[in-house]
């Protein structure tokens, strides 16, 4: 079996139950799910306390006042990492497609690539029911630079997904949503000094130069808030 070291940084975010009970519910073998969550909460969030005793999560809980940001979260659960085969990139507000796990190791394979790396922007959800779930996959493409010369990307709908048979090659990757093999949290880690701006382009370019192909998975995966 193939297990996925799933990572995900939680600030202050009740949405991260739902995340994970969706994670587990739509995989096809939650057996392979091995979760670490970076909790910055408050004396009164007590949400992921559940949590806290299972085998198969580990729950850092940290006072939101001391969080550095994002990338140092990320950095923080990458130490937890324990050789699993794959590892997953989330933020704390996810919802899945049915058998995502099964359809992202397929997609791997897909790539021809000996190290591939599946990204891109999630199609987006919303918490007020009156919204209808869009099921278009995106990729990234370019957006901007900012003043201090960070270039930002955006993400795009892929109306043309149906004519795309194989994961498509990729210039960025999202932050909220790589999924990789596991050699990259050593050969990639997340960088600690960065807070939130810088992530995703410093994340590609590392990728890229130390010998991985980008993809966007050419099906929806999942959704972000």
């Amino acid at each position: 079996m193939k297990y996925i070291f799933i990572q995900i940084p939680c600030y202050r975010d009740a949405e991260i139950i739902p995340t994970i009970e969706d994670c587990i519910k739509k995989a096809d073998n939650p057996r392979r799910l091995k979760f670490a969550i970076a909790w910055q909460k408050d004396n009164s969030d007590t949400y992921l306390t559940e949590y806290q005793d299972r085998d198969n999560f580990n729950v850092l809980s940290f006072d939101w006042k001391y969080s550095s940001g994002v990338c140092w979260a990320r950095h923080q659960l990458q130490k937890f990492y324990d050789g699993e085969d794959y590892i997953l990139q989330l933020d704390s507000h996810h919802r899945f497609v049915q058998n995502w796990d099964r359809i992202l190791l397929r997609m791997i394979k897909e790539t021809g690539s000996d190290k591939p790396v599946l990204s891109t922007c999630g199609t987006p959800y919303f918490t007020d029911k009156l919204f209808e779930v869009d099921l278009t996959p995106t990729r990234a493409v370019f957006n901007r630079f900012t003043p201090q010369g960070i270039l930002h990307h955006k993400p795009q709908y892929m109306d043309d997904y149906r004519k795309i048979k194989a994961p498509e090659p990729a210039r960025f990757v999202s932050g909220h949503f790589l999924f990789t093999t596991g050699d990259f949290i050593e050969n990639v880690p997340s960088d600690p000094g960065l807070y939130f701006n810088g992530e995703e382009i410093s994340l590609a370019v590392r990728a890229y130069t130390r010998g991985y192909d980008l993809f966007h998975p050419n099906k929806l995966i999942l959704y972000h808030l």
